[in-house]
């Protein structure tokens, strides 16, 4: 399409400059017998009336010859004019259509450039979510192994309070564990359903301190379910694991029955309030948060303070440990 219109244009430029050169001659022409008319040549006196003179004919002749070259001249450039911006037109129509096929290769091959390298990001995303599945399950593989080896150092001593820090140990190993175990099934490798790992972390507490054999009911409640991510899921799960632990130990150590109940509410979109509370025992009433001597509320207290949130402990019929932090938002792909 383009090499016909090429070719069309060079064959109006070859017309334009005949019909210039033609009508050049025509000029030249007229020029040369209106000059001889000058001359006297009477071989172009037009026929004349017999009543007018020689000199007036020629006279009339010469205005004659003269317009005509006039009109020649002026039909001449008109008509060169128009051919000539036609010229132009249609040299300005390909040399666009050039611009405009230049253009689309360009595109093409930009497009072609964009669509491998997002081949190769989908690859590399590809490959990332791979290696970080196998890493989640090696830890929770490795969680596991590390589990073993306690409940054999377990076996193998008879001191209580030896017994109970391995025994917390563990639990806190398995609170983890979870995590990376509900994140390899998941597919997810950046937040975790967090209602969903509480759920199942409040059901293995409940089998491991055998509590329903002891009277005491465990609950979990939330509006809707949530997700975090990982940085704030793991102290969740490890504060989750801490404070239950706790109630079990000292809210009902005189064997009563009761309940031990873990909420999670987001008041506001950028606020979490993990609340775990029991209707035991109760702590003093000079109880003093910066004065804490358990390993385990300690451990509470730092696990707050790396989600920058606050901790409040009531004591009203029971226990309340209520933490409030601000929600880490998701990270955008």
């Amino acid at each position: 399409m383009m090499e016909s219109k090429t070719h069309l244009i060079r064959q109006l430029r070859q017309e334009l400059e005949e019909t210039q050169r033609s009508l050049a001659e025509a000029n030249a022409s007229l020029r040369l017998d209106r000059n001889r008319l000058q001359l006297g040549d009477p071989s172009l006196a037009s026929p004349v009336d017999p009543g007018v003179s020689v000199e007036k004919n020629r006279i009339s002749t010469l205005r004659r010859m003269a317009d005509l070259e006039a009109h020649v001249t002026e039909r001449t450039s008109d008509l060169y004019a128009s051919r000539l911006a036609a010229l132009n037109m249609m040299e300005e129509a390909v040399e666009g259509r050039k611009a405009v096929e230049a253009a689309n290769r360009e595109l093409v091959l930009e497009i072609a450039a964009r669509k491998q390298a997002e081949a190769s990001i989908q690859l590399a995303l590809s490959e990332k979510t791979v290696l970080l599945n196998e890493v989640h399950h090696r830890v929770k593989n490795n969680l596991a192994i590390m589990g073993s080896l306690i409940n054999m150092q377990s076996r193998q001593t008879r001191h209580p309070d030896v017994l109970a820090a391995l025994d917390d140990t563990k639990a806190r190993l398995f609170s983890i564990s979870l995590l990376h175990e509900i994140l390899y099934r998941s597919g997810r490798m950046d937040r975790v359903e967090i209602t969903s790992y509480i759920g199942q972390l409040c059901a293995h507490l409940a089998e491991s301190l055998g509590m329903l054999a002891r009277g005491i009911h465990i609950q979990s409640r939330w509006a809707a379910p949530l997700t975090l991510a990982i940085d704030q899921a793991v102290p969740c799960g490890l504060m989750v694991s801490e404070l239950v632990t706790n109630a079990i130990e000292h809210a009902f150590s005189d064997g009563r029955h009761g309940k031990v109940i873990v909420e999670l509410e987001h008041p506001t979109p950028d606020s979490i309030i993990l609340r775990v509370s029991d209707n035991g025992l109760g702590i003093p009433d000079d109880f003093k948060i910066d004065q804490l001597s358990s390993v385990g509320l300690s451990l509470v207290n730092s696990l707050t303070q790396q989600l920058s949130g606050s901790l409040d402990i009531k004591s009203d019929h029971g226990t309340q440990v209520e933490i409030r932090f601000p929600l880490e938002p998701p990270i955008l792909p």
